[in-house]
């Protein structure tokens, strides 16, 4: 796994939708962001704010405790 139990996770992320045949974005546009553990439990979260180029970065550290497997992000 890319990530252990007790490890810090980086995220970075790019919101867009298309307008008019192209991609747009808000700069400081808010949005909620959740991360959902490989059971489906939501174990983060948190408001992020898009930047100049329509992306967040965010970090957080897994519980000692964490299961292995895939995690979902959902903004």
């Amino acid at each position: 796994p890319a990530y252990r139990a007790g490890h810090r996770v980086a995220v970075k992320g790019i919101v867009r939708w298309v307008q008019a045949d192209e991609y747009v974005f808000e700069k400081g546009k808010k949005f909620q962001l959740d991360v959902y553990d490989s059971r489906g439990r939501r174990i983060l979260r948190e408001d992020v704010t898009l930047g100049d180029f329509g992306t967040f970065a965010t970090r957080f550290d897994l519980a000692p405790e964490a299961p292995q497997g895939e995690y979902r992000l959902h903004v």
